[in-house]
């Protein structure tokens, strides 16, 4: 296991690209990786982003925070930066094709009071379009691309599964509050956080029932799942990461890494090495036996 420290301050979001390097996003702004070596500062270097995409190709980042913007870098530098003002912090992207992605507004200190809505973005013009109306702040979103399905929660505990292609669908009302949602990558699995617990839902006979696979000791903040979809990674404010196998709802084993409170999750495409996030500002990577 190799711990980095990555940014000066919480550590919101992580990714990989298709390739394999390892792009982290938090105070400080977005920075790119080969572990344990830091190879780029890209963006707006010295404003926070709490959340960021890598578009399917690799191609194109998007990232957005509390200072209510959204700065999409082209990584092979033939096209400029872009940014566009949004008016409320972002909190959420996702990519749905290597060029379209969808991002929501909210607030991740204290939940919004005002309704709010996903925005759609499609180059080239990378106008925003409002879709799909949401009520209050969206915490957490994802996609499944190859099903035009986004999956998203908000602060008033709403879940909605939507297929983009169609009208709007009404949401799912939570127990329980839900920081955050992941689609497996075969699409057939749903899993969302509940305070403390991980459920998973199936998402293809949506709405369904949950099954719970387990608990932390405190609130449960991200989601991560493995490639070949059997396995899913939970990460806490306990300060551990979870291991669960999907198909036998079955708990794995439990690692603390020196991060703080787990802030994000991210496997590598290959499969063969994991990332957490935590609020020291620092980055565990670790090889998934």
């Amino acid at each position: 296991m190799l711990t980095m420290d990555a940014h000066p301050g919480p550590v919101h979001a992580l990714t990989f690209t298709p390739g394999g390097t390892l792009v982290t996003a938090g105070a400080g702004g977005v920075r790119v990786w080969e572990p344990p070596e830091l190879t780029r500062e890209i963006g707006s270097l010295n404003e926070p982003v709490w959340c960021l995409a890598i578009s399917p190709d690799g191609r194109f980042l998007a990232a957005g925070g509390p200072r209510m913007w959204l700065e999409l870098i082209d990584r092979t530098g033939e096209r400029p930066d872009h940014r566009i003002q949004c008016g409320r912090p972002i909190t959420t992207i996702a990519y749905l094709s290597p060029t379209r992605f969808v991002y929501g507004l909210g607030d991740k200190v204290d939940p919004t009071t005002a309704s709010c809505t996903l925005y759609f973005v499609d180059p080239p013009k990378l106008q925003p379009r409002k879709s799909f109306e949401a009520v209050n702040g969206i915490r957490a979103l994802a996609a499944d691309p190859p099903r035009n399905r986004l999956a998203w929660v908000t602060d008033t505990k709403f879940l909605t599964v939507q297929d983009v292609t169609r009208p709007a669908v009404k949401p799912v009302v939570l127990r329980k509050e839900a920081r955050a949602v992941a689609f497996s990558p075969d699409g057939r699995k749903l899993a969302v956080t509940s305070d403390w617990d991980v459920l998973l839902y199936d998402a293809d006979q949506w709405p369904s029932a949950p099954t719970t696979l387990g608990r932390h000791q405190g609130s449960v903040t991200a989601l991560a799942f493995t490639p070949d979809s059997r396995t899913l990674y939970s990460g806490a404010v306990d300060q551990t990461v979870k291991v669960w196998e999907v198909d036998r709802g079955a708990a794995g084993p439990t690692f603390t890494w020196p991060v703080g409170r787990v802030t994000a999750l991210a496997v590598a495409p290959d499969g063969l090495r994991a990332a957490a996030a935590g609020s020291d500002g620092k980055v565990a990577v670790w090889d998934v036996d």
